[in-house]
């Protein structure tokens, strides 16, 4: 649950950027006060049941009369939320905003809230919750009066639009011309956005909450801190010298049966004891002066949720989820989930996290373990995956990534691109160029890689969340004279990853194209048998491969292929947790953890990538200033050391980082480096105690300092890391750009008998990734390089292949029985991977 009670000016100034509706849901809390009142819109003590208003001359009763004509800003709903917005409009200059409610100021949800400003968050969240509860002790202090009008009794009808921008509200008082239109409505916001023209889709919908009231207990102290129990998911605090529990189930109840809410909502929220009984069994364990209390009340307060518990802020997505579960699917999907696929889900989109080697079809389908702070169960799994992307061939479905396509008859769409995009996007035909788009503060509006498929069109490649909202920025900054036109074509391609050093022997054998290109570029080909599979040539991985982007009609034969003529190279399938992991130890950042709408390209990393020299381009005067003056905060590069990742708790994001005992920064993602064998993370690292209003500029030598300690706080224990500016070299299994065709090594036996081979020609083999057995006719099979130590000799029986070590010559350790493949009997060694020696 968040608490946004207050929105910073920042946020509020990025709300207003354009004339389109904006939606923001209202989730407040009012802050608990035990003395004094909060002169802002009205006077209130605890949470509101007494409130009497003071907005002076402000403020009138709806009628045809008083509601004014036009306005520059309408905002929809007058509880703690839109209070907010209006209060940082008219902070920023702005003198003609409008505020409508339908009933009485305040007579919505705002005044159920518990009193409480949680701030175990992510850090963004954190930082606007601090925000709120230092304005709340600044207005509580002097009062305000917010300098908005607002009409009561005047409901919102309708929101009319006009070549896609504002043009009117509609109301039961009358109509109001505006420029722009703030949804604050609440659990009335989705109702209001389905009766808008166009119809507006809003994923939020009312919930049950409940909480429970006491009566006065003796000697409890007033000041008693707020308690929150994570694993009961209960809260308790102090109320009028009682106590006031509630809690939040895992399958809340909809409000008002899931339907519009009543015009009497007030009078349809029963009280549901057996419902709230087992979290209340559980704040008794808690708390076991609960259970000598009397009479407790128990009250229904609907408060408004999203799919994910998130704000919407801003363009809301035009989607409606459930549970987000299995709306979205790869063609892919029913095939990965036969092979052991354990799926979650991004922007409603289900990508594989990782696959369950043992699955066996037919068993029930792989489960995601119970969430742990320590070593996931699952680790052997993506451990497999990883060493496949390390030394043969790793695929991995990445089909959930947003995809567009901009073009324009001319070259208009250069011009275009280059105002939007940091880096030079100016690149020849077949180049492909990673780029931010920023804003003009200089943050990440979006991280996407653009490919240039003909002098006047391009191909932009974005994170999976940003599909609505990178579309509908890159509308608001199309020229006005319609040259340059954007397509949305997520759904009409499938991507694949093909990671790893023999990834480019696997393209050749599919594909008659010359398939060896150069870094960053790409080209249309044949892939067995599909037609124009666009094949790129970098991946997300840090690992050498290929990027494919193929039209859907194709992608289950693809994949087929991959999969068949992969087994030569000992490819398998690979998931996104497994990629997340090998991106943390790459240094390579997340969109929304390191790349934000307030970071910039210098802070992260990323400022190679920034081409001050090229023409105007959005946040250039920004990036400039800051390229010369210097950054205050750099996103760092860390190992733990000393840490047992079978033993100890992971770090997974929020940590503190602490530099010499003074907390610089926390952790924005973290995960297992496998090249490194040790847990890694990244996290943003500023000057300690930094002083408001001065800008404290961060340098390598700062960072780097050698009497410089630094410390994660992981569950209450400090662990020494070690800080990197660049990411760690890792020697990399290059694929071979020779011409020449990979081509298996037969090996024909004349009879099944015993056969000893030398130990060189047997591993010459494996490293092909193939021994094919023949009685009467060859055959090809794979084999994983399966390697050992201190074998010398292979020994090959009744098409079984055992390693027979030098000290025990005589002891067979058989390594897996054979199977039939299509082709024939052949032995099949899907074992443990061993290590090589360093000459093989």
């Amino acid at each position: 649950m968040f608490c946004t009670s207050c929105l910073n000016s920042r946020l509020i100034s990025k709300l207003i950027e354009d004339k389109r509706q904006i939606h923001l849901r209202n989730i407040s809390r009012k802050i608990f006060q035990k003395k004094g009142r909060l002169k802002i819109l009205f006077h209130h003590d605890y949470m509101g049941q007494n409130a009497t208003w003071s907005v002076g001359n402000n403020f009138s009763t709806g009628n045809g009369s008083v509601l004014p004509k036009q306005a520059q800003v309408v905002i929809c709903g007058a509880g703690m939320v839109a209070n907010s917005v209006a209060y940082h409009l008219v902070q920023n200059g702005w003198t003609d905003v409008l505020v409508l409610e339908k009933e009485k100021i305040g007579s919505g949800t705002s005044h159920f809230g518990s009193g409480t400003l949680g701030l175990f968050k992510p850090i963004p969240d954190r930082q606007l919750i601090m925000y709120s509860i230092k304005l709340y002790r600044k207005l509580q202090e002097l009062g305000y009066d917010i300098g908005a009008r607002f009409v009561e009794n005047c409901e919102v009808e309708q929101v009319l639009t006009e070549n896609s921008h504002i043009k009117a509200v509609t109301t039961s008082c009358g109509t109001v011309l505006c420029e722009y239109f703030v949804n604050c409505a609440g659990m009335w916001a989705r109702g209001l956005g389905l009766r808008c023209s166009p119809t507006v889709r809003i994923p939020a919908l009312p919930a049950e909450h409940f909480y429970v009231t006491t009566p006065p207990v003796a000697d409890l102290d007033p000041w008693l801190p707020c308690v929150r129990d994570y694993d009961s998911h209960t809260y308790a605090r102090e109320w009028e010298g009682g106590f006031m529990v509630g809690g939040f189930e895992k399958e809340a109840k909809p409000a008002f049966n899931g339907g519009d809410v009543p015009v009497d909502w007030k009078n349809n929220l029963p009280q549901d004891w057996k419902h709230f009984m087992p979290l209340w069994e559980k704040a008794i364990h808690r708390f076991p002066v609960l259970k000598d209390i009397g009479s407790a009340t128990l009250s229904n307060s609907p408060d408004n949720f999203t799919p994910d518990g998130r704000w919407i802020l801003g363009e809301t997505p035009e989607s409606e989820y459930k549970y987000a579960r299995k709306l979205r699917c790869s063609p892919l999907y029913s095939v990965l989930e036969t092979r052991g696929a354990v799926f979650g889900t991004r922007m409603g989109y289900e990508r594989p996290l990782y696959f369950d080697s043992t699955y066996k079809p037919g068993n029930p389908l792989p489960q995601m373990p119970p969430g742990s702070f320590y070593k996931p169960r699952f680790f052997d799994f993506m451990l497999e995956e990883y060493l496949a992307c390390r030394e043969g061939v790793g695929i991995i479905d990445m089909s959930s990534f947003s995809k567009m396509q901009i073009k324009s008859s001319g070259t208009e769409v250069v011009d275009y691109l280059q105002k939007l995009c940091s880096n030079d996007v100016n690149i020849p035909v077949g180049g492909c160029a990673h780029t931010g788009m920023q804003n003009e503060r200089g943050g990440y509006e979006n991280d996407c890689m653009l490919v240039r498929l003909t002098n006047n069109s391009y191909f932009m490649v974005s994170p999976t969340s940003q599909q609505t909202r990178i579309f509908e920025w890159m509308h608001q900054n199309l020229p006005s004279d319609s040259t340059v036109d954007i397509t949305d074509m997520t759904s009409m391609y499938t991507v694949i990853n093909v990671v790893g050093p023999k990834s480019r022997e696997l393209m050749a054998e599919l594909s008659n194209s010359d398939i060896n290109l150069h870094p960053f570029t790409y080209k249309k080909v044949n892939v067995g048998y599909a037609s124009d599979v666009m094949v790129m040539s970098f991946t997300h991985t840090g690992e050498p491969g290929y990027c494919l982007y193929i039209p859907s009609e194709y992608a289950l034969h693809v994949y087929d292929r991959l999969m068949m003529v992969g087994r030569d190279f000992g490819a398998r399938d690979v998931g996104s947790l497994t990629q997340r992991f090998m991106r943390i130890e790459r240094f390579m950042p997340f969109w929304a953890e390191e790349l934000t709408s307030v970071t910039t390209p210098f802070e992260a990393g990323h400022g190679h990538r920034v081409k001050l020299d090229k023409e105007y381009f959005i946040g250039k005067f920004a990036l400039q200033r800051q390229k010369d003056q210097g950054v205050t905060k750099r996103l760092v590069f860390f190992h733990l050391e000393d840490v047992d990742p079978n033993q100890h708790v992971w770090p997974w994001g929020g940590e503190p980082i602490y530099r010499n005992n003074e907390c610089v920064g926390h952790v924005t993602s973290a995960g297992y480096g496998f090249t490194l064998s040790k847990l890694v993370c990244l996290g943003f690292i500023r000057h300690p105690g930094r002083n408001k209003g001065t800008r404290q500029i961060i340098t390598e030598e700062f960072i780097m300092a050698r009497n410089a300690k630094y410390e994660l706080d992981i569950a209450g224990s400090r662990v020494v890391v070690k800080p990197h500016i660049h990411a760690p070299y890792f020697a990399t299994a290059n694929i071979d750009n020779s011409k020449k065709k990979y081509r298996p090594t037969v090996v024909n036996i004349k009879s099944p008998e015993n056969i000893r081979l030398p130990y060189t020609v047997v591993l010459e083999n494996l490293r092909a990734g193939v021994v094919c057995l023949g009685v009467e006719s060859a055959c090809r099979h794979p084999i994983q390089e399966h390697r050992e130590r201190n074998a010398g000799t292979y020994l090959l029986k009744q098409f079984h292949l055992v390693a027979v070590p030098r000290s025990k010559p005589g002891k067979k350790r058989s390594l897996r029985s054979p199977q039939q493949d299509g082709l024939g009997r052949a032995t099949n060694l899907a074992g443990q991977w061993m290590s090589a020696p360093a000459s093989i």
